[in-house]
């Protein structure tokens, strides 16, 4: 697929989770704020609170855009796409911002990933 030019360039992905290091280098460039929400906060950001245990936004996100040779290792699938954030949970997750969380932005997010559930 690489071969052909497919990399993900011009797709947005939303991960809904528990927030990005979108700080990472495998993450920044890729990052969309502006399609990103923190429903636990009512925020933009949605930055992982618990560094030990908030990581599976930030791990499933590197699987998706990590950048080839950038000195950190290894390279996602689409390393060409983009990446938002929509953080629901380390709270109380109610079906409310649940729906919320699958159309945020859907006009802009392309893909939505929910990895852990419902």
């Amino acid at each position: 697929v690489w071969q052909k030019g497919i990399d993900g360039r011009g797709v947005t992905i939303a991960l809904i989770d528990d927030g990005i290091d979108f700080k990472h280098a495998d993450l920044r460039e890729s990052f969309r704020k502006d399609l990103s929400f923190d429903f636990n906060r009512g925020t933009t950001l949605p930055i992982p609170e618990r560094r030990k245990a908030d990581h599976h936004g930030t791990r499933c996100a590197g699987q998706i855009v990590a950048k080839p040779n950038n000195g950190v290792c290894g390279v996602g699938i689409a390393p060409g796409a983009s990446v938002s954030a929509i953080r629901i949970l380390s709270n109380a997750v109610s079906s409310r911002n649940e729906a919320a969380a699958v159309v945020h932005r859907f006009h802009d997010n392309h893909i939505y990933s929910c990895s852990w559930g419902p």
